[in-house]
């Protein structure tokens, strides 16, 4: 079963985003009398989020100045059942790293653009604010992708102090090694995914592909062990997910994953939050009987006593007869692969206090919106998520956080999606991923 999950793997890699992206950004902007000169040092996560560091020099009093915003990622209005083919980055939160701060700095905002050849969205201009048109946009006058050789301490240092999280966890190599225990820590993962259903079969191969590249990685980073069981195509049912499900046995320091990607929905007498998972090989078969409740799974795993356990769907909780919502691809944006930080897979999937997560895709009585380029919604920010938290970015990383940021992600796409037609905006997805 490995090695024909990787052979898919192999297509899959041409689709897959990057965890961050970083640029530097140059461009010029005229405020009244006085115009002045930017560089921005931006940092783009896969989840929509981000960071940017801007230096200049004020044109009032030739004061060198370096302001930190937040970044978030949207989509302008849709049009006629379809996305715009850009996307912007709004900056908020403005604060003065370096200057006296009396600036009176008024975040700008970045545009993209889907570029036609290859997909990507590309670094546009910039604006004063969202309501600007093509024809207000300012061109940026220089725009350069950074890879993991170019983050040279000289470079970072014009845009970080040696005390800031990024410059430390890049730089600094105090990171202590795994201990004697925590190598010989184990991640058992168990991916059920519908891959041969005919409207929804190619996302849930994207799903089961995405995910186990996800822990792969994982594992091989943190050097512990990986066992990983895909059950897909004819393997499919409802008897063999429960006998992985009694086969598992877990040591008490060990992590369990259960990935779910398929239909899901509600039976009419179970008021429970988490919806049934349809294991029906075939659509013939009764779904009432050819079903287990994500919630039961995530019972019998915990009992199972392992140290983490994450137990996740990704699919529809609302009435069986409902049709899935197939939304617009994920904007691709060129990226980089960075290194994860060990302290931060150390703090999520080596924590010595036990944790056990419940998450699934959408809220009772909602739809789980996939695309069949890129898989559910859920689960692509969710690894995203994933990726940000891991990252050289972040610090006191808690799995609260990460499923809080996969969370808004999925709706604001979600919110940029029809789940039927007409496209009116009483059609638009809500979709509200839920754990416990």
């Amino acid at each position: 079963m490995r090695k024909k999950i990787f052979l898919s793997l192999i297509t899959f890699f041409s689709i897959a985003a990057n965890a961050q992206s970083v640029s530097l950004l140059k461009y010029s902007l005229q405020k009244g009398n006085t115009s002045a000169a930017y560089t921005a040092f931006f940092v783009r996560n896969d989840d929509g989020t981000g960071i940017i560091r801007v230096k200049y020099t004020s044109p009032i009093n030739a004061e060198n100045i370096l302001v930190e915003m937040d970044v978030q990622e949207e989509f302008p209005d849709m049009k006629e059942g379809k996305s715009d083919n850009k996307l912007f980055y709004r900056l908020t939160n403005p604060k003065f790293i370096s200057g006296n701060g009396k600036e009176n700095f008024e975040p700008p905002v970045l545009w993209f653009k889907r570029n036609p050849v290859n997909n990507e969205y590309e670094p546009l201009g910039i604006t004063a604010t969202t309501a600007d048109t093509d024809t207000t946009i300012v061109s940026f006058s220089s725009i350069i992708f950074l890879e993991n050789k170019d983050l040279k301490k000289d470079l970072v240092l014009e845009y970080f102090t040696p005390q800031d999280t990024f410059f430390k966890n890049l730089f600094e190599t105090g990171t202590r090694d795994l201990s004697t225990v925590e190598k010989n820590t184990k991640i058992i993962l168990l991916v059920v995914a519908n891959i041969n259903e005919p409207e929804i079969g190619p996302s849930c191969l994207n799903d089961m592909n995405r995910t186990v590249e996800t822990f792969t990685k994982l594992a091989d980073f943190m050097k512990i062990k990986l066992d990983y069981k895909a059950i897909s195509g004819k393997e499919y049912n409802k008897e063999n997910v429960e006998k992985e499900l009694r086969n598992l046995s877990p040591k008490p320091n060990d992590i369990v994953v259960f990935y779910y990607s398929g239909h899901g929905f509600r039976k009419p007498k179970d008021s429970r939050r988490f919806p049934y998972i349809d294991l029906r090989p075939k659509p013939d078969k009764t779904y009432m009987v050819n079903s287990l409740n994500i919630e039961d799974i995530f019972d019998s795993i915990k009992k199972k006593g392992a140290r983490l356990n994450l137990v996740m769907s990704d699919c529809c909780n609302t009435e069986v007869t409902a049709s899935n919502a197939i939304g617009t691809p994920i904007p691709r944006k060129k990226g980089l692969l960075m290194t994860y930080n060990l302290e931060n897979c150390r703090a999520l999937f080596l924590n010595p206090k036990p944790i056990s997560v419940l998450a699934t895709a959408a809220d009772v009585g909602q739809k789980a919106a996939s695309n069949n380029d890129f898989g559910g919604f859920f689960s692509y920010f969710f690894k995203a998520s994933m990726e940000n938290q891991l990252s050289f970015f972040k610090k006191n990383v808690t799995w609260e956080s990460l499923l809080q940021d996969a969370k808004k992600q999925t709706i604001i796409k979600a919110e940029h999606t029809y789940c039927s037609k007409p496209y009116i905006p009483e059609n638009i997805c809500e979709q509200y991923p839920v754990w416990k």
